[in-house]
């Protein structure tokens, strides 16, 4: 059997606990980056139903089932920040307890350019003039998102005129580059509308969507949204379509049909 020397847990901060983890538990050494995302995915299913119960049925209970799912997800965060840790590891390979402690720096690194994209992000907190409205925030804050895309995709070797000619497009698509390609399809294309809506690209009223006329009296409840989403499954189903790829592709299309458009309004 492997010994080596205890140490004391409560002389540890959390990270530190972890890199241990890391060094001393056989199954911590064994994972990698990859083999640990299942666990994040479920983490965070978790902790989504925890928000929602706690939403709906606030109390000390459902408060404490929720301070342990963000602690379950951070425990995550701090794993794949431990694994960033370790020498001459790739992002594929495992390895066995060396029972050799690394100390955490790269949680560091994470909580540092947190830090600094929050300051970048949120002008209007850390300046004398701020924005008046919550519209103005979530509009200033995806464009300054975007631009910071535009700006990591280093296109110095691009044309200025055919840039400005694309400007639209890259607008839409900088917006919305940061939505996981993953990400279950409604969710994903709810997350696009927001961002198309924050950066003045809005295509969160029906009418603007092709193809989806306003009905003379529509009833706009959840439980209606719900029925009609039931429905367009259901019709796809009954022609073999995979209902998830369609609005897939009509989401990445909208982006697109969004961003030539303010390409041609800008011109």
């Amino acid at each position: 059997m492997t010994q080596w020397e205890p140490v004391d847990p409560e002389t540890l901060s959390t990270a530190e606990v972890v890199a241990y983890l890391r060094a001393r538990c056989p199954w911590a050494a064994a994972h990698t980056h990859a083999s640990l995302a299942p666990y994040l995915l479920e983490e965070t299913y978790e902790l989504l139903d925890a928000i929602e119960e706690y939403t709906t049925n606030p109390g000390s209970t459902t408060r404490s089932e929720l301070v342990g799912e963000l602690g379950d997800v951070a425990y995550q965060v701090l794993f794949h920040a431990a694994l960033l840790d370790q020498p001459n590891a790739t992002p594929t390979s495992a390895c066995r307890p060396t029972g050799n402690y690394v100390s955490p720096r790269a949680i560091t690194e994470v909580a540092d350019r947190l830090r600094a994209k929050v300051v970048r992000r949120h002008p209007h907190v850390f300046e004398t003039t701020g924005p008046t409205s919550i519209e103005d925030v979530e509009r200033a804050y995806e464009r300054i998102k975007a631009e910071e895309k535009r700006d990591a995709r280093n296109d110095a070797t691009e044309d200025d005129v055919t840039e400005d000619a694309h400007a639209g497009d890259n607008l839409a698509r900088d917006a919305c580059a940061s939505i996981p390609a993953s990400m279950p399809a409604l969710a994903r294309t709810q997350a696009v509308l927001g961002r198309l809506d924050r950066v003045d690209l809005s295509a969160a009223r029906r009418e603007d969507v092709p193809g989806t006329p306003e009905p003379a009296d529509e009833d706009v409840t959840e439980t209606a949204i719900g029925q009609e989403l039931l429905a367009v499954v259901q019709k796809a189903h009954a022609h073999g379509i995979d209902a998830e790829g369609a609005l897939r592709r009509a989401t990445d299309a909208l982006i697109h049909e969004r961003g030539s458009r303010a390409s041609t309004d800008t011109h």
